[in-house]
Protein backbone atom coordinates (compact mmCIF):
# COMPACT_ATOMS: atom_id res chain seq x y z
CA UNK A 1 0.00 0.00 0.00
CA UNK A 2 1.23 3.70 -0.79
CA UNK A 3 1.97 5.21 2.13
CA UNK A 4 -0.53 8.59 3.23
CA UNK A 5 0.70 11.54 5.03
CA UNK A 6 -0.65 11.61 8.14
CA UNK A 7 -4.19 13.13 8.30
CA UNK A 8 -3.69 16.52 8.61
CA UNK A 9 -6.54 19.40 8.14
CA UNK A 10 -7.73 20.60 4.94
CA UNK A 11 -6.32 23.81 5.62
CA UNK A 12 -2.97 23.26 6.90
CA UNK A 13 -2.62 20.84 3.69
CA UNK A 14 -3.64 24.16 1.77
CA UNK A 15 -1.21 26.33 3.56
CA UNK A 16 1.66 24.08 3.51
CA UNK A 17 1.22 23.99 -0.33
CA UNK A 18 0.57 27.60 -1.36
CA UNK A 19 3.67 28.37 0.87
CA UNK A 20 5.82 26.14 -1.30
CA UNK A 21 4.56 28.02 -4.62
CA UNK A 22 4.61 31.23 -2.63
CA UNK A 23 8.46 30.96 -1.53
CA UNK A 24 9.37 29.29 -4.66
CA UNK A 25 8.39 32.07 -6.58
CA UNK A 26 9.73 35.24 -4.34
CA UNK A 27 13.05 33.62 -4.48
CA UNK A 28 13.08 33.58 -8.59
CA UNK A 29 11.62 37.83 -8.35
CA UNK A 30 14.25 38.23 -5.17
CA UNK A 31 17.29 37.29 -7.63
CA UNK A 32 16.19 38.85 -10.83
CA UNK A 33 17.84 41.53 -10.37
CA UNK A 34 21.43 39.48 -10.29
CA UNK A 35 20.69 37.58 -13.05
CA UNK A 36 19.52 40.23 -15.81
CA UNK A 37 22.83 41.73 -14.88
CA UNK A 38 24.45 38.32 -15.97
CA UNK A 39 23.10 37.25 -18.44
CA UNK A 40 21.27 39.92 -21.74
CA UNK A 41 17.70 39.56 -23.00
CA UNK A 42 18.74 37.38 -25.69
CA UNK A 43 20.14 34.35 -23.44
CA UNK A 44 16.73 34.22 -21.98
CA UNK A 45 14.97 34.67 -24.87
CA UNK A 46 16.40 31.45 -26.23
CA UNK A 47 15.69 29.64 -22.98
CA UNK A 48 12.39 31.05 -23.03
CA UNK A 49 11.68 30.14 -26.47
CA UNK A 50 12.84 26.82 -25.95
CA UNK A 51 10.60 26.44 -22.96
CA UNK A 52 7.19 26.93 -25.48
CA UNK A 53 8.59 24.51 -28.27
CA UNK A 54 8.46 21.94 -25.25
CA UNK A 55 5.50 22.92 -23.57
CA UNK A 56 3.64 22.57 -26.53
CA UNK A 57 4.17 18.64 -26.88
CA UNK A 58 3.47 18.36 -23.27
CA UNK A 59 -0.05 17.56 -23.51
CA UNK A 60 0.78 14.99 -26.30
CA UNK A 61 3.37 13.40 -24.43
CA UNK A 62 0.88 12.74 -21.05
CA UNK A 63 -2.31 12.81 -23.51
CA UNK A 64 -3.24 14.69 -19.79
CA UNK A 65 -3.88 11.25 -18.33
CA UNK A 66 -1.65 12.40 -15.67
CA UNK A 67 -4.62 14.21 -13.96
CA UNK A 68 -6.45 10.61 -13.47
CA UNK A 69 -3.66 9.36 -11.25
CA UNK A 70 -5.32 10.35 -8.30
CA UNK A 71 -9.29 9.37 -9.00
CA UNK A 72 -8.67 4.96 -8.68
CA UNK A 73 -9.89 3.62 -6.03
CA UNK A 74 -6.95 0.97 -6.15
CA UNK A 75 -3.25 2.13 -5.36
CA UNK A 76 -2.47 -0.50 -7.78
CA UNK A 77 -4.62 0.82 -10.63
CA UNK A 78 -3.66 4.42 -10.23
CA UNK A 79 0.27 3.34 -10.41
CA UNK A 80 -0.30 1.38 -13.49
CA UNK A 81 -1.69 4.16 -15.29
CA UNK A 82 0.78 6.13 -14.27
CA UNK A 83 3.51 3.92 -15.78
CA UNK A 84 1.31 3.71 -18.58
CA UNK A 85 1.97 8.07 -19.37
CA UNK A 86 5.61 7.27 -18.35
CA UNK A 87 5.67 5.15 -21.17
CA UNK A 88 3.56 7.66 -23.55
CA UNK A 89 6.05 10.07 -22.45
CA UNK A 90 9.31 8.54 -23.30
CA UNK A 91 7.13 7.82 -27.27
CA UNK A 92 6.54 11.48 -27.38
CA UNK A 93 9.85 12.66 -26.57
CA UNK A 94 11.93 9.73 -28.95
CA UNK A 95 9.27 11.41 -31.80
CA UNK A 96 10.52 14.83 -30.52
CA UNK A 97 14.80 13.65 -31.09
CA UNK A 98 13.60 11.80 -34.07
CA UNK A 99 12.24 15.31 -35.57
CA UNK A 100 15.23 16.69 -34.41
CA UNK A 101 18.13 14.58 -35.59
CA UNK A 102 16.16 14.98 -39.77
CA UNK A 103 15.47 19.13 -39.46
CA UNK A 104 17.93 19.83 -36.96
CA UNK A 105 18.94 22.89 -38.99
CA UNK A 106 15.70 23.62 -41.10
CA UNK A 107 13.93 24.54 -37.39
CA UNK A 108 17.00 26.26 -36.06
CA UNK A 109 16.96 28.71 -38.81
CA UNK A 110 13.18 29.19 -38.90
CA UNK A 111 13.52 30.39 -34.78
CA UNK A 112 16.64 32.15 -35.45
CA UNK A 113 18.93 29.63 -33.66
CA UNK A 114 21.34 29.36 -36.62
CA UNK A 115 24.24 30.13 -34.08
CA UNK A 116 23.18 27.95 -31.29
CA UNK A 117 21.94 25.04 -32.91
CA UNK A 118 22.70 22.57 -30.32
CA UNK A 119 20.92 24.21 -27.98
CA UNK A 120 17.77 22.81 -29.77
CA UNK A 121 18.09 19.64 -28.30
CA UNK A 122 16.93 20.85 -25.09
CA UNK A 123 14.02 20.85 -25.97
CA UNK A 124 13.30 16.98 -25.58
CA UNK A 125 15.56 16.96 -22.62
CA UNK A 126 12.97 19.31 -20.94
CA UNK A 127 9.79 17.64 -22.33
CA UNK A 128 10.91 14.69 -20.56
CA UNK A 129 11.63 16.84 -17.20
CA UNK A 130 8.14 18.02 -17.75
CA UNK A 131 6.64 15.08 -18.28
CA UNK A 132 8.00 13.46 -15.55
CA UNK A 133 7.71 16.06 -12.43
CA UNK A 134 3.89 16.46 -13.57
CA UNK A 135 3.29 13.03 -13.75
CA UNK A 136 4.95 12.29 -10.23
CA UNK A 137 3.25 15.42 -9.16
CA UNK A 138 -0.03 13.59 -9.38
CA UNK A 139 1.13 10.52 -7.36
CA UNK A 140 2.25 12.86 -4.62
CA UNK A 141 -0.64 14.69 -4.34
CA UNK A 142 -2.64 11.17 -4.54
CA UNK A 143 -0.67 10.05 -1.11
CA UNK A 144 -0.99 13.96 0.18
CA UNK A 145 3.12 14.66 0.81
CA UNK A 146 2.17 18.36 0.49
CA UNK A 147 5.12 19.12 2.79
CA UNK A 148 7.24 17.27 0.53
CA UNK A 149 5.92 18.43 -2.23
CA UNK A 150 6.63 22.18 -0.81
CA UNK A 151 10.07 21.68 0.29
CA UNK A 152 10.91 20.04 -2.88
CA UNK A 153 9.36 23.60 -4.85
CA UNK A 154 11.52 25.77 -2.81
CA UNK A 155 14.43 23.68 -3.69
CA UNK A 156 14.39 23.71 -7.07
CA UNK A 157 13.43 27.40 -7.01
CA UNK A 158 17.06 27.91 -5.59
CA UNK A 159 18.65 25.27 -7.63
CA UNK A 160 17.69 27.15 -10.86
CA UNK A 161 19.22 30.78 -10.58
CA UNK A 162 22.15 29.09 -8.07
CA UNK A 163 23.31 27.13 -10.65
CA UNK A 164 23.47 29.86 -13.83
CA UNK A 165 25.23 31.97 -11.27
CA UNK A 166 28.01 29.89 -10.18
CA UNK A 167 28.80 28.68 -13.41
CA UNK A 168 28.45 32.05 -14.73
CA UNK A 169 30.69 33.42 -12.62
CA UNK A 170 33.12 31.23 -12.86
CA UNK A 171 33.54 30.51 -17.06
CA UNK A 172 31.48 33.12 -19.04
CA UNK A 173 27.45 34.20 -18.97
CA UNK A 174 26.09 32.61 -22.09
CA UNK A 175 22.81 31.75 -23.40
CA UNK A 176 23.99 27.86 -22.76
CA UNK A 177 24.61 28.14 -19.06
CA UNK A 178 21.23 30.23 -18.28
CA UNK A 179 19.96 27.17 -19.73
CA UNK A 180 21.90 25.09 -17.62
CA UNK A 181 20.60 26.56 -15.14
CA UNK A 182 17.24 26.77 -15.99
CA UNK A 183 17.07 22.71 -16.93
CA UNK A 184 18.84 21.87 -13.28
CA UNK A 185 16.06 23.22 -11.91
CA UNK A 186 13.93 21.12 -14.04
CA UNK A 187 16.01 18.10 -13.04
CA UNK A 188 15.99 18.46 -9.76
CA UNK A 189 11.94 18.87 -9.14
CA UNK A 190 11.77 16.17 -11.94
CA UNK A 191 14.02 13.63 -9.99
CA UNK A 192 12.62 14.87 -6.34
CA UNK A 193 9.53 14.01 -7.28
CA UNK A 194 10.28 10.71 -8.29
CA UNK A 195 12.25 10.06 -4.97
CA UNK A 196 8.90 11.38 -3.33
CA UNK A 197 6.83 9.04 -4.89
CA UNK A 198 9.15 6.18 -4.18
CA UNK A 199 9.07 6.80 -0.07
CA UNK A 200 5.24 6.66 -0.61
CA UNK A 201 5.45 3.70 -1.75
CA UNK A 202 4.80 3.88 -5.59
CA UNK A 203 7.47 1.32 -6.50
CA UNK A 204 6.23 -1.18 -3.75
CA UNK A 205 3.35 -1.02 -5.57
CA UNK A 206 4.13 -1.15 -8.83
CA UNK A 207 6.46 -4.43 -8.49
CA UNK A 208 4.48 -6.57 -11.28
CA UNK A 209 3.06 -3.81 -14.33
CA UNK A 210 0.18 -5.00 -15.74
CA UNK A 211 0.18 -3.91 -19.48
CA UNK A 212 -3.77 -5.12 -19.59
CA UNK A 213 -4.23 -2.71 -16.38
CA UNK A 214 -2.65 -0.23 -18.03
CA UNK A 215 -4.54 -0.50 -21.02
CA UNK A 216 -7.94 -0.97 -18.94
CA UNK A 217 -7.06 2.73 -17.29
CA UNK A 218 -6.43 4.31 -20.49
CA UNK A 219 -10.11 3.18 -21.57
CA UNK A 220 -11.73 3.98 -18.40
CA UNK A 221 -10.19 7.63 -18.23
CA UNK A 222 -10.31 8.09 -22.21
CA UNK A 223 -12.46 11.36 -21.68
CA UNK A 224 -9.09 12.97 -20.54
CA UNK A 225 -6.99 12.15 -24.40
CA UNK A 226 -10.48 13.12 -26.04
CA UNK A 227 -11.77 16.46 -24.43
CA UNK A 228 -9.07 17.33 -21.62
CA UNK A 229 -5.93 17.27 -23.69
CA UNK A 230 -7.51 19.11 -26.65
CA UNK A 231 -8.69 21.52 -24.55
CA UNK A 232 -4.63 21.97 -22.39
CA UNK A 233 -3.63 22.38 -25.96
CA UNK A 234 -5.86 25.63 -26.86
CA UNK A 235 -5.18 26.98 -23.42
CA UNK A 236 -1.62 27.85 -23.82
CA UNK A 237 -1.87 27.49 -27.42
CA UNK A 238 -1.80 31.47 -28.05
CA UNK A 239 0.26 32.36 -25.42
CA UNK A 240 3.16 29.89 -27.11
CA UNK A 241 2.36 31.35 -30.33
CA UNK A 242 3.12 34.91 -29.60
CA UNK A 243 6.24 34.06 -27.60
CA UNK A 244 7.42 32.17 -30.95
CA UNK A 245 6.17 34.82 -32.97
CA UNK A 246 8.11 38.13 -30.72
CA UNK A 247 11.60 35.93 -31.19
CA UNK A 248 11.45 34.93 -35.06
CA UNK A 249 9.34 38.46 -36.53
CA UNK A 250 11.76 40.54 -33.86
CA UNK A 251 14.62 39.05 -31.50
CA UNK A 252 15.33 36.48 -29.19
CA UNK A 253 16.56 39.93 -27.13
CA UNK A 254 12.79 40.87 -27.29
CA UNK A 255 11.21 37.60 -26.39
CA UNK A 256 13.61 38.35 -23.28
CA UNK A 257 12.45 41.20 -22.68
CA UNK A 258 8.94 40.36 -22.67
CA UNK A 259 9.18 37.24 -20.88
CA UNK A 260 10.96 39.09 -17.86
CA UNK A 261 8.28 41.55 -18.06
CA UNK A 262 5.73 39.20 -18.15
CA UNK A 263 7.27 37.71 -14.87
CA UNK A 264 7.27 41.34 -13.11
CA UNK A 265 3.93 42.07 -13.49
CA UNK A 266 2.56 38.44 -12.94
CA UNK A 267 3.93 37.63 -9.87
CA UNK A 268 2.49 40.10 -7.42
CA UNK A 269 -0.70 39.15 -8.62
CA UNK A 270 0.11 35.21 -8.83
CA UNK A 271 1.10 35.36 -5.00
CA UNK A 272 -2.44 36.67 -4.22
CA UNK A 273 -4.75 34.91 -6.95
CA UNK A 274 -2.88 31.28 -6.05
CA UNK A 275 -4.24 31.02 -2.56
CA UNK A 276 -7.62 33.22 -3.14
CA UNK A 277 -8.36 30.36 -5.85
CA UNK A 278 -7.73 26.93 -4.13
CA UNK A 279 -9.58 28.02 -0.99
CA UNK A 280 -12.55 29.84 -2.97
CA UNK A 281 -13.00 26.49 -4.80
CA UNK A 282 -12.65 24.37 -1.61
CA UNK A 283 -15.56 26.37 0.21
CA UNK A 284 -17.54 26.90 -3.14
CA UNK A 285 -17.59 23.22 -3.44
CA UNK A 286 -18.24 22.20 0.04
CA UNK A 287 -21.22 24.72 0.44
CA UNK A 288 -25.06 24.98 -0.37
CA UNK A 289 -25.67 28.09 0.25
CA UNK A 290 -24.73 29.67 -3.31
CA UNK A 291 -25.95 32.97 -1.83
CA UNK A 292 -23.40 33.38 0.71
CA UNK A 293 -20.53 32.25 -1.82
CA UNK A 294 -22.17 34.92 -4.20
CA UNK A 295 -21.70 37.76 -1.47
CA UNK A 296 -17.57 36.19 -0.66
CA UNK A 297 -17.37 37.02 -4.37
CA UNK A 298 -18.83 40.25 -4.60
CA UNK A 299 -16.75 41.39 -1.28
CA UNK A 300 -13.58 39.89 -2.96
CA UNK A 301 -14.06 42.08 -6.32
CA UNK A 302 -15.03 45.10 -4.58
CA UNK A 303 -11.66 44.94 -2.42
CA UNK A 304 -10.01 44.25 -5.63
CA UNK A 305 -11.26 47.03 -7.04
CA UNK A 306 -10.42 49.50 -4.36
CA UNK A 307 -6.50 47.78 -3.46
CA UNK A 308 -5.68 47.60 -6.85
CA UNK A 309 -6.79 50.51 -9.14
CA UNK A 310 -4.26 52.50 -7.46
CA UNK A 311 -1.67 50.68 -7.88
CA UNK A 312 -2.82 50.14 -12.04
CA UNK A 313 -2.37 54.14 -12.34
CA UNK A 314 0.59 54.42 -10.44
CA UNK A 315 2.28 51.47 -12.30
CA UNK A 316 1.34 52.98 -15.66
CA UNK A 317 2.98 56.17 -15.26
CA UNK A 318 6.22 54.82 -13.01
CA UNK A 319 6.40 51.28 -13.84
CA UNK A 320 8.86 51.52 -17.04
CA UNK A 321 11.53 53.67 -14.05
CA UNK A 322 11.15 51.54 -11.76
CA UNK A 323 11.97 48.22 -13.87
CA UNK A 324 14.97 49.67 -15.49
CA UNK A 325 15.86 50.29 -11.86
CA UNK A 326 15.06 47.32 -10.85
CA UNK A 327 17.00 44.92 -13.49
CA UNK A 328 19.80 47.35 -15.03
CA UNK A 329 20.35 49.64 -17.84
CA UNK A 330 20.26 46.51 -20.86
CA UNK A 331 16.55 45.62 -20.05
CA UNK A 332 14.79 49.36 -20.99
CA UNK A 333 12.87 47.72 -23.71
CA UNK A 334 11.29 45.34 -20.62
CA UNK A 335 10.41 48.84 -18.54
CA UNK A 336 8.34 49.65 -21.98
CA UNK A 337 6.95 46.66 -22.12
CA UNK A 338 5.71 46.16 -18.58
CA UNK A 339 3.52 49.38 -18.40
CA UNK A 340 1.19 47.68 -21.12
CA UNK A 341 1.43 44.07 -19.68
CA UNK A 342 0.34 45.62 -16.34
CA UNK A 343 -3.14 45.63 -17.94
CA UNK A 344 -3.00 42.10 -18.71
CA UNK A 345 -1.51 41.29 -15.16
CA UNK A 346 -4.47 43.50 -13.42
CA UNK A 347 -7.26 41.97 -15.40
CA UNK A 348 -6.13 38.38 -14.34
CA UNK A 349 -6.41 39.29 -10.86
CA UNK A 350 -10.47 39.46 -11.20
CA UNK A 351 -10.41 36.19 -13.68
CA UNK A 352 -8.20 33.45 -12.38
CA UNK A 353 -9.42 32.86 -9.21
CA UNK A 354 -13.03 32.50 -10.56
CA UNK A 355 -12.36 29.85 -13.00
CA UNK A 356 -13.55 26.75 -10.67
CA UNK A 357 -17.08 28.46 -10.71
CA UNK A 358 -17.69 26.67 -13.98
CA UNK A 359 -17.04 23.44 -12.47
CA UNK A 360 -18.90 24.30 -9.28
CA UNK A 361 -21.95 25.13 -10.95
CA UNK A 362 -21.34 22.21 -13.38
CA UNK A 363 -20.56 24.68 -16.95
CA UNK A 364 -17.46 23.17 -17.81
CA UNK A 365 -18.73 23.19 -21.90
CA UNK A 366 -19.63 26.98 -21.32
CA UNK A 367 -15.86 27.16 -19.98
CA UNK A 368 -14.41 25.86 -22.96
CA UNK A 369 -16.40 27.51 -25.31
CA UNK A 370 -15.46 30.80 -23.77
CA UNK A 371 -11.61 29.54 -24.06
CA UNK A 372 -12.18 28.58 -27.60
CA UNK A 373 -13.76 32.21 -28.40
CA UNK A 374 -11.15 34.23 -26.68
CA UNK A 375 -8.40 31.95 -28.67
CA UNK A 376 -9.71 32.74 -31.85
CA UNK A 377 -10.18 36.75 -31.32
CA UNK A 378 -6.49 36.67 -29.90
CA UNK A 379 -5.14 34.61 -32.93
CA UNK A 380 -7.23 37.44 -34.69
CA UNK A 381 -5.19 40.28 -33.00
CA UNK A 382 -2.13 38.49 -33.69
CA UNK A 383 -2.40 37.80 -37.41
CA UNK A 384 -3.59 41.73 -37.64
CA UNK A 385 -0.14 43.15 -35.77
CA UNK A 386 1.47 40.74 -38.11
CA UNK A 387 -0.48 42.01 -41.26
CA UNK A 388 0.59 45.70 -39.87
CA UNK A 389 4.38 44.80 -39.55
CA UNK A 390 3.73 46.66 -35.89
CA UNK A 391 7.07 47.13 -34.08
CA UNK A 392 7.30 45.66 -30.46
CA UNK A 393 5.81 47.62 -28.02
CA UNK A 394 2.70 48.00 -30.70
CA UNK A 395 2.24 44.24 -30.90
CA UNK A 396 2.28 43.89 -27.16
CA UNK A 397 0.67 46.58 -25.96
CA UNK A 398 -2.15 45.50 -28.85
CA UNK A 399 -2.17 41.57 -27.64
CA UNK A 400 -2.12 42.70 -23.61
CA UNK A 401 -4.59 45.36 -24.14
CA UNK A 402 -6.86 42.70 -25.85
CA UNK A 403 -6.15 40.09 -22.90
CA UNK A 404 -7.78 43.01 -20.83
CA UNK A 405 -10.71 42.98 -22.94
CA UNK A 406 -11.57 39.19 -23.12
CA UNK A 407 -11.05 38.95 -19.28
CA UNK A 408 -13.17 41.63 -18.43
CA UNK A 409 -16.36 40.39 -20.99
CA UNK A 410 -15.41 36.52 -19.11
CA UNK A 411 -15.75 38.48 -15.75
CA UNK A 412 -19.23 39.65 -16.55
CA UNK A 413 -20.54 36.50 -17.99
CA UNK A 414 -19.09 34.36 -14.81
CA UNK A 415 -20.97 37.14 -12.37
CA UNK A 416 -24.05 36.42 -15.08
CA UNK A 417 -23.51 33.00 -14.37
CA UNK A 418 -23.01 32.49 -11.00
CA UNK A 419 -26.12 34.57 -10.00
CA UNK A 420 -24.84 38.22 -9.64
CA UNK A 421 -27.32 41.21 -10.35
CA UNK A 422 -26.48 43.81 -12.56
CA UNK A 423 -26.91 46.31 -9.81
CA UNK A 424 -23.93 44.57 -8.55
CA UNK A 425 -21.91 44.87 -11.52
CA UNK A 426 -22.87 49.13 -11.78
CA UNK A 427 -21.52 49.45 -7.88
CA UNK A 428 -18.29 47.79 -8.94
CA UNK A 429 -18.00 50.09 -11.71
CA UNK A 430 -18.59 52.91 -10.24
CA UNK A 431 -16.59 51.65 -7.32
CA UNK A 432 -13.84 51.56 -9.71
CA UNK A 433 -14.17 54.72 -11.68
CA UNK A 434 -14.10 57.06 -8.07
CA UNK A 435 -10.87 54.86 -7.17
CA UNK A 436 -9.60 55.39 -10.73
CA UNK A 437 -10.01 59.16 -10.70
CA UNK A 438 -8.87 59.81 -7.04
CA UNK A 439 -5.89 58.25 -8.11
CA UNK A 440 -4.91 60.56 -10.96
CA UNK A 441 -5.53 63.25 -8.76
CA UNK A 442 -2.96 62.18 -6.16
CA UNK A 443 -0.44 61.11 -9.15
CA UNK A 444 -0.64 64.57 -10.96
CA UNK A 445 -0.43 66.24 -7.28
CA UNK A 446 2.89 64.50 -6.75
CA UNK A 447 3.94 65.16 -10.39
CA UNK A 448 3.38 68.94 -9.96
CA UNK A 449 5.55 68.70 -6.75
CA UNK A 450 7.90 66.60 -7.17
CA UNK A 451 10.69 65.58 -9.73
CA UNK A 452 10.27 61.72 -11.47
CA UNK A 453 13.17 60.29 -9.15
CA UNK A 454 11.42 61.72 -5.88
CA UNK A 455 7.71 61.41 -7.57
CA UNK A 456 8.42 57.53 -7.99
CA UNK A 457 9.85 57.39 -4.12
CA UNK A 458 6.93 59.46 -3.16
CA UNK A 459 4.36 57.23 -5.06
CA UNK A 460 5.29 54.43 -3.88
CA UNK A 461 5.43 55.60 -0.51
CA UNK A 462 1.78 56.49 -0.91
CA UNK A 463 1.18 52.85 -1.79
CA UNK A 464 2.74 51.14 0.61
CA UNK A 465 0.47 53.03 3.67
CA UNK A 466 -2.45 52.34 1.44
CA UNK A 467 -1.83 48.59 1.11
CA UNK A 468 -1.48 48.73 4.50
CA UNK A 469 -4.29 50.43 5.77
CA UNK A 470 -6.36 48.28 3.44
CA UNK A 471 -5.25 45.48 4.47
CA UNK A 472 -5.62 46.04 8.35
CA UNK A 473 -9.54 47.08 7.23
CA UNK A 474 -9.97 43.96 5.44
CA UNK A 475 -8.61 41.99 7.59
CA UNK A 476 -10.60 43.08 10.66
CA UNK A 477 -14.09 42.55 8.37
CA UNK A 478 -16.06 39.61 10.33
CA UNK A 479 -17.54 37.23 7.76
CA UNK A 480 -20.80 37.55 8.40
CA UNK A 481 -20.49 41.22 6.38
CA UNK A 482 -18.74 39.72 3.34
CA UNK A 483 -21.92 40.93 1.55
CA UNK A 484 -22.19 44.57 2.69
Amino acid sequence: MAIQAKNLSFKRHLIVSILGTVISRLIGFIVLPLITRIFDPTSIGIWHLLLALSSFFFPLATMRYELAVVLPRSDRSAANLLWGVVVLSCLVTMLVVVILQIFTIPIANIFGLAENSELLWVAPISLAFLATQTTFNSWIIRTRHFGLKAILEIVAGIVTPAVAILVALYSQASAAVYVLGALAGQATYAMGTVLIAKYSGFFKVTKHISWRLILREFYKYRVYPLYTMPYSLSNDLVDRLFTIMLGMLFSLATLGAYRIALQITLTPITLITTGLRQVLFSYAADSSDKKRINEVIQFLLLSIVTLVIPFVAFGFHYLPNIVNMFLGDDWSQAGQFSRWLLLYATSTMFTTWLDRMYDVHGRQRLSVILQVISDIILLCVIAVCYALNLPPLNTIAAYSIALAIIDMVWLIITLKMVGISDKFLVKLLLRGTQVLAFSIVILGFIEFIASPLWGTVVGSGILIIYAIVFSTKFMKVPYHEYGN
